[in-house]
């Protein structure tokens, strides 16, 4: 009876660590993912500022670059709403997630 319970206090020891790996293991991923989410959208910004101002200097005004880039991005967020219940979409996404 004491080595039963001995492999029973073990094998809880070996599922906590188990545990603990997975959740060190999740949490770097998520920081990663992070990371690359907050970098990529400071290159976003700073790439559409820039294309902003060569519009401005392009069509000899002081802020239409910035109207023409706002409104950039007021359509492709109005594409990515209009596709928001597309399923073929959808699950294309899921797939590429699940991937990682």
């Amino acid at each position: 009876m004491d080595h039963f319970s001995g492999y029973i206090e073990d094998r809880v020891e070996l599922l906590k660590l188990d545990f603990q790996e997975d959740a060190i293991r999740i949490s770097v991923k998520l920081f990663l993912i992070f990371l690359m989410i907050l970098f990529a959208a400071f290159f976003l910004l700073f790439v559409s500022i820039a294309l902003a101002i060569l519009l401005n200097k392009a069509l000899d005004h002081g802020y239409f670059g910035y109207l023409i880039m706002a409104g950039i991005y007021l359509l492709l967020t109005l594409i990515i709403y209009s596709l928001r219940n597309n399923e073929t979409i959808r699950d294309e996404i899921y797939k590429n997630i699940n991937k990682s």
